[in-house]
Protein backbone atom coordinates (compact mmCIF):
# COMPACT_ATOMS: atom_id res chain seq x y z
CA UNK A 1 0.00 0.00 0.00
CA UNK A 2 2.61 2.15 0.55
CA UNK A 3 4.57 1.29 -2.33
CA UNK A 4 1.41 2.24 -4.77
CA UNK A 5 0.65 5.43 -2.42
CA UNK A 6 4.31 6.67 -3.31
CA UNK A 7 3.62 5.61 -6.84
CA UNK A 8 0.52 7.82 -7.38
CA UNK A 9 2.45 11.04 -5.87
CA UNK A 10 5.38 10.78 -7.15
CA UNK A 11 3.63 10.71 -10.78
CA UNK A 12 1.35 13.03 -10.08
CA UNK A 13 3.84 15.84 -8.57
CA UNK A 14 5.19 16.65 -11.62
CA UNK A 15 1.94 17.87 -12.97
CA UNK A 16 0.24 19.54 -10.28
CA UNK A 17 2.05 23.54 -11.27
CA UNK A 18 3.60 23.47 -8.30
CA UNK A 19 7.32 24.51 -9.24
CA UNK A 20 6.02 25.78 -13.23
CA UNK A 21 2.92 25.29 -14.81
CA UNK A 22 3.10 22.19 -17.09
CA UNK A 23 1.95 22.12 -20.68
CA UNK A 24 -1.91 21.05 -19.79
CA UNK A 25 -2.23 19.39 -23.33
CA UNK A 26 0.53 17.34 -22.45
CA UNK A 27 0.58 16.91 -19.16
CA UNK A 28 -2.77 15.78 -18.58
CA UNK A 29 -1.63 12.49 -20.99
CA UNK A 30 1.51 12.23 -18.56
CA UNK A 31 -0.49 12.00 -16.22
CA UNK A 32 -2.16 9.19 -16.49
CA UNK A 33 1.03 7.53 -15.13
CA UNK A 34 -0.33 8.13 -12.08
CA UNK A 35 -3.45 6.07 -12.39
CA UNK A 36 -0.89 2.88 -11.96
CA UNK A 37 -0.33 3.45 -8.58
CA UNK A 38 -4.30 4.64 -7.98
CA UNK A 39 -5.38 0.84 -9.57
CA UNK A 40 -2.78 -0.48 -7.13
CA UNK A 41 -4.70 0.97 -4.21
CA UNK A 42 -7.89 -0.29 -5.61
CA UNK A 43 -6.41 -3.81 -6.11
CA UNK A 44 -5.19 -3.66 -3.01
CA UNK A 45 -8.46 -2.90 -1.40
CA UNK A 46 -10.57 -4.76 -2.92
CA UNK A 47 -8.86 -8.19 -2.83
CA UNK A 48 -9.10 -8.27 0.90
CA UNK A 49 -12.55 -8.21 0.35
CA UNK A 50 -12.35 -10.95 -2.52
CA UNK A 51 -10.14 -13.86 -0.79
CA UNK A 52 -13.24 -15.84 0.23
CA UNK A 53 -14.49 -16.17 -2.94
CA UNK A 54 -14.45 -19.14 -4.91
CA UNK A 55 -13.40 -17.68 -8.46
CA UNK A 56 -12.68 -21.30 -9.63
CA UNK A 57 -16.98 -22.17 -8.77
CA UNK A 58 -17.75 -19.04 -10.72
CA UNK A 59 -15.72 -19.77 -13.74
CA UNK A 60 -17.72 -23.27 -14.74
CA UNK A 61 -20.75 -21.20 -15.43
CA UNK A 62 -18.64 -20.80 -18.77
CA UNK A 63 -17.21 -23.14 -20.57
CA UNK A 64 -14.57 -21.49 -23.12
CA UNK A 65 -14.67 -17.92 -20.91
CA UNK A 66 -12.12 -16.17 -23.28
CA UNK A 67 -14.67 -16.51 -26.04
CA UNK A 68 -16.81 -13.99 -23.80
CA UNK A 69 -13.88 -11.63 -23.60
CA UNK A 70 -13.74 -11.52 -27.32
CA UNK A 71 -16.13 -8.87 -28.35
CA UNK A 72 -14.95 -6.77 -25.07
CA UNK A 73 -11.37 -6.66 -26.65
CA UNK A 74 -12.74 -6.04 -30.61
CA UNK A 75 -14.44 -2.89 -29.17
CA UNK A 76 -11.66 -1.77 -27.03
CA UNK A 77 -9.48 -1.90 -29.74
CA UNK A 78 -11.26 -0.22 -32.35
CA UNK A 79 -12.19 2.32 -29.69
CA UNK A 80 -8.13 3.21 -29.31
CA UNK A 81 -8.24 2.80 -33.36
CA UNK A 82 -10.76 5.61 -33.13
CA UNK A 83 -8.76 7.58 -30.30
CA UNK A 84 -5.12 6.94 -32.10
CA UNK A 85 -6.04 8.84 -35.18
CA UNK A 86 -6.17 11.62 -33.26
CA UNK A 87 -2.64 11.12 -31.78
CA UNK A 88 -0.91 10.65 -35.00
CA UNK A 89 1.11 14.12 -34.83
CA UNK A 90 1.55 17.07 -32.77
CA UNK A 91 -0.44 18.97 -35.02
CA UNK A 92 -3.71 17.00 -34.86
CA UNK A 93 -3.50 16.32 -31.29
CA UNK A 94 -3.41 20.29 -30.57
CA UNK A 95 -5.99 20.77 -33.08
CA UNK A 96 -8.37 17.94 -31.64
CA UNK A 97 -7.76 19.06 -27.97
CA UNK A 98 -8.30 22.41 -28.94
CA UNK A 99 -11.78 22.05 -29.05
CA UNK A 100 -11.89 21.56 -25.30
CA UNK A 101 -9.27 23.93 -24.20
CA UNK A 102 -10.25 27.13 -25.76
CA UNK A 103 -9.48 28.88 -22.91
CA UNK A 104 -6.45 27.77 -22.22
CA UNK A 105 -3.57 29.70 -23.35
CA UNK A 106 -0.71 26.73 -23.62
CA UNK A 107 -2.70 25.34 -25.71
CA UNK A 108 -3.35 27.90 -27.50
CA UNK A 109 0.18 29.21 -27.87
CA UNK A 110 1.13 25.49 -28.61
CA UNK A 111 -1.00 25.14 -31.63
CA UNK A 112 -0.20 28.67 -33.16
CA UNK A 113 3.61 27.61 -32.47
CA UNK A 114 2.92 24.39 -35.06
CA UNK A 115 1.21 26.44 -37.72
CA UNK A 116 4.56 28.39 -37.03
CA UNK A 117 6.77 25.86 -38.34
CA UNK A 118 4.44 24.77 -40.86
CA UNK A 119 4.82 28.00 -42.39
CA UNK A 120 8.56 27.62 -43.32
CA UNK A 121 8.12 24.05 -43.94
CA UNK A 122 7.62 22.99 -47.36
CA UNK A 123 5.60 20.67 -46.78
CA UNK A 124 2.13 22.59 -45.86
CA UNK A 125 -1.75 21.13 -44.84
CA UNK A 126 -2.86 24.46 -45.32
CA UNK A 127 -2.08 27.43 -47.33
CA UNK A 128 0.52 30.35 -46.50
CA UNK A 129 -2.86 32.63 -45.98
CA UNK A 130 -4.83 30.30 -43.98
CA UNK A 131 -1.70 29.00 -41.82
CA UNK A 132 -1.05 32.85 -40.99
CA UNK A 133 -4.24 34.05 -39.91
CA UNK A 134 -4.35 30.09 -37.98
CA UNK A 135 -1.02 31.21 -36.72
CA UNK A 136 -2.77 34.92 -35.29
CA UNK A 137 -5.72 33.45 -34.07
CA UNK A 138 -4.95 31.82 -31.40
CA UNK A 139 -1.94 33.78 -30.20
CA UNK A 140 -4.32 35.97 -29.79
CA UNK A 141 -6.25 33.14 -27.90
CA UNK A 142 -3.30 32.50 -25.86
CA UNK A 143 -2.71 36.57 -24.58
CA UNK A 144 -6.93 36.77 -24.29
CA UNK A 145 -6.48 33.93 -22.06
CA UNK A 146 -2.92 35.35 -20.31
CA UNK A 147 -2.42 38.61 -20.79
CA UNK A 148 0.96 38.13 -19.94
CA UNK A 149 2.22 35.54 -22.04
CA UNK A 150 5.67 37.36 -23.72
CA UNK A 151 6.43 35.01 -26.34
CA UNK A 152 3.13 34.93 -27.80
CA UNK A 153 3.28 38.39 -28.52
CA UNK A 154 6.79 37.84 -29.87
CA UNK A 155 5.58 35.21 -32.15
CA UNK A 156 2.34 36.75 -33.31
CA UNK A 157 4.74 40.13 -33.71
CA UNK A 158 6.76 38.11 -35.96
CA UNK A 159 4.29 36.60 -38.13
CA UNK A 160 2.81 40.83 -39.18
CA UNK A 161 6.40 41.28 -39.64
CA UNK A 162 7.74 38.34 -41.88
CA UNK A 163 4.07 37.76 -43.16
CA UNK A 164 1.96 40.58 -43.67
CA UNK A 165 4.30 43.28 -43.94
CA UNK A 166 2.16 45.30 -41.25
CA UNK A 167 5.45 46.82 -38.97
CA UNK A 168 3.25 49.48 -37.15
CA UNK A 169 1.37 46.05 -35.70
CA UNK A 170 4.33 43.82 -35.26
CA UNK A 171 5.99 46.88 -33.28
CA UNK A 172 2.64 47.14 -30.53
CA UNK A 173 3.34 43.13 -30.32
CA UNK A 174 6.89 43.26 -29.42
CA UNK A 175 6.69 46.16 -27.19
CA UNK A 176 4.23 44.10 -25.44
CA UNK A 177 6.08 41.31 -24.76
CA UNK A 178 8.69 43.80 -23.70
CA UNK A 179 6.52 45.53 -21.41
CA UNK A 180 5.82 41.98 -19.77
CA UNK A 181 9.51 40.38 -20.25
CA UNK A 182 11.51 43.57 -20.35
CA UNK A 183 14.50 41.45 -20.22
CA UNK A 184 13.46 40.00 -23.81
CA UNK A 185 16.26 40.06 -26.21
CA UNK A 186 14.83 38.74 -29.24
CA UNK A 187 11.77 40.97 -29.03
CA UNK A 188 14.35 43.85 -28.72
CA UNK A 189 15.53 42.74 -31.88
CA UNK A 190 12.84 41.99 -33.48
CA UNK A 191 11.67 45.61 -32.72
CA UNK A 192 15.10 47.20 -33.93
CA UNK A 193 13.91 45.20 -37.30
CA UNK A 194 11.08 47.00 -36.93
CA UNK A 195 12.40 50.47 -36.64
CA UNK A 196 14.74 49.70 -39.34
CA UNK A 197 11.75 49.39 -41.74
CA UNK A 198 11.10 52.91 -40.29
CA UNK A 199 14.25 53.96 -41.23
CA UNK A 200 14.57 55.13 -37.68
CA UNK A 201 18.05 54.58 -37.17
CA UNK A 202 18.69 55.72 -33.88
CA UNK A 203 16.09 53.31 -32.41
CA UNK A 204 17.46 50.32 -34.51
CA UNK A 205 20.51 50.71 -32.82
CA UNK A 206 19.49 51.25 -29.30
CA UNK A 207 16.86 48.04 -29.58
CA UNK A 208 20.03 45.49 -31.00
CA UNK A 209 22.24 47.24 -28.30
CA UNK A 210 19.94 46.29 -25.73
CA UNK A 211 19.41 42.71 -27.45
CA UNK A 212 23.02 42.34 -27.45
CA UNK A 213 23.58 43.61 -23.32
CA UNK A 214 20.97 41.27 -22.30
CA UNK A 215 22.03 38.64 -24.18
CA UNK A 216 25.53 38.66 -25.39
CA UNK A 217 25.35 35.36 -27.09
CA UNK A 218 22.68 36.94 -29.26
CA UNK A 219 24.15 36.42 -32.79
CA UNK A 220 21.95 37.84 -35.34
CA UNK A 221 21.45 40.70 -33.07
CA UNK A 222 25.04 41.49 -33.42
CA UNK A 223 24.64 40.83 -37.44
CA UNK A 224 21.58 43.34 -37.72
CA UNK A 225 23.40 45.91 -36.16
CA UNK A 226 26.98 45.17 -38.43
CA UNK A 227 25.16 44.79 -41.50
CA UNK A 228 23.42 48.28 -41.08
CA UNK A 229 26.20 50.12 -40.32
CA UNK A 230 28.08 48.23 -43.10
CA UNK A 231 24.99 49.19 -45.52
CA UNK A 232 25.48 53.02 -43.76
CA UNK A 233 29.19 52.69 -45.38
CA UNK A 234 30.29 53.37 -41.26
CA UNK A 235 32.73 51.27 -41.46
CA UNK A 236 34.48 51.71 -38.36
CA UNK A 237 31.20 51.54 -36.05
CA UNK A 238 30.69 48.32 -38.29
CA UNK A 239 34.57 46.95 -37.34
CA UNK A 240 34.05 48.64 -33.94
CA UNK A 241 31.09 46.02 -33.11
CA UNK A 242 32.73 43.17 -34.75
CA UNK A 243 35.71 43.34 -32.35
CA UNK A 244 32.86 43.14 -29.83
CA UNK A 245 31.65 40.47 -31.39
CA UNK A 246 34.52 38.94 -31.22
CA UNK A 247 34.96 38.06 -27.69
CA UNK A 248 31.66 36.06 -27.72
CA UNK A 249 32.28 34.44 -31.21
CA UNK A 250 35.99 34.07 -31.72
CA UNK A 251 37.43 32.42 -34.73
CA UNK A 252 33.80 32.95 -36.42
CA UNK A 253 34.00 33.15 -40.30
CA UNK A 254 31.24 35.42 -40.94
CA UNK A 255 32.29 38.24 -38.54
CA UNK A 256 35.99 38.11 -40.11
CA UNK A 257 34.90 38.54 -43.33
CA UNK A 258 33.19 41.03 -42.63
CA UNK A 259 36.00 42.86 -41.40
CA UNK A 260 37.92 42.13 -44.63
CA UNK A 261 34.81 43.68 -46.40
CA UNK A 262 35.22 46.87 -44.71
CA UNK A 263 39.00 47.37 -44.65
CA UNK A 264 38.75 46.79 -48.90
CA UNK A 265 35.72 49.72 -48.64
CA UNK A 266 37.82 51.56 -46.53
CA UNK A 267 40.67 51.71 -49.01
CA UNK A 268 43.18 49.59 -46.57
CA UNK A 269 43.93 46.53 -49.25
CA UNK A 270 46.81 45.47 -47.31
CA UNK A 271 44.58 44.71 -44.37
CA UNK A 272 41.80 43.24 -46.04
CA UNK A 273 43.78 40.80 -47.78
CA UNK A 274 45.21 39.57 -44.13
CA UNK A 275 41.68 39.43 -43.21
CA UNK A 276 40.47 37.87 -46.45
CA UNK A 277 42.92 34.68 -45.80
CA UNK A 278 42.50 34.36 -42.06
CA UNK A 279 38.60 34.09 -43.31
CA UNK A 280 39.85 30.88 -45.87
CA UNK A 281 41.53 29.49 -43.01
CA UNK A 282 38.22 29.38 -41.09
CA UNK A 283 36.71 28.25 -44.26
CA UNK A 284 38.04 27.09 -47.09
CA UNK A 285 36.48 27.92 -49.84
CA UNK A 286 36.76 28.67 -53.83
CA UNK A 287 35.14 31.84 -54.06
CA UNK A 288 37.35 33.41 -51.75
CA UNK A 289 40.26 31.52 -53.23
CA UNK A 290 39.76 33.06 -56.36
CA UNK A 291 38.98 36.52 -54.68
CA UNK A 292 42.40 36.23 -53.09
CA UNK A 293 44.06 35.11 -56.33
CA UNK A 294 43.16 38.26 -58.41
CA UNK A 295 43.72 40.45 -55.19
CA UNK A 296 47.39 39.11 -55.32
CA UNK A 297 47.77 39.37 -58.90
CA UNK A 298 46.90 42.79 -58.32
CA UNK A 299 49.40 43.24 -56.05
CA UNK A 300 51.85 41.42 -57.91
CA UNK A 301 52.49 39.01 -55.17
CA UNK A 302 52.91 35.84 -57.45
CA UNK A 303 53.67 33.36 -54.77
CA UNK A 304 50.59 34.22 -53.44
CA UNK A 305 48.60 34.54 -56.73
CA UNK A 306 50.12 30.30 -57.69
CA UNK A 307 49.15 29.34 -54.01
CA UNK A 308 45.60 30.31 -54.81
CA UNK A 309 44.71 30.35 -58.12
CA UNK A 310 44.35 26.91 -58.17
CA UNK A 311 42.45 25.72 -54.92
Amino acid sequence: MLFATLLFCGCIVPFTNIGTPAPGILGERFAYFSTMGFCLVLAIIIVNYTKNIHFKSISQFFSKPLIYLLPVMLICMGYTWNRNTKWNSKLVLFENDIKHLEKSAKANSLLANEYFEMLRSPNKKYSDQVLVQKCINHYDGAVTNDSSFFTAYNNAGVIYYSYLNDFKTAKKYFTLAIRHKPLYAQAYENLGNCFKQENNIQKTVECYKKAIEINPKQYTAYMSIINLFFERKEYNKTIKVINVAYSSFPYNYELTAQEANCHLMKGDTIEAIEKYEEAYGLNPNQNLAQFLAQKFKETRNTVKYELYKNK
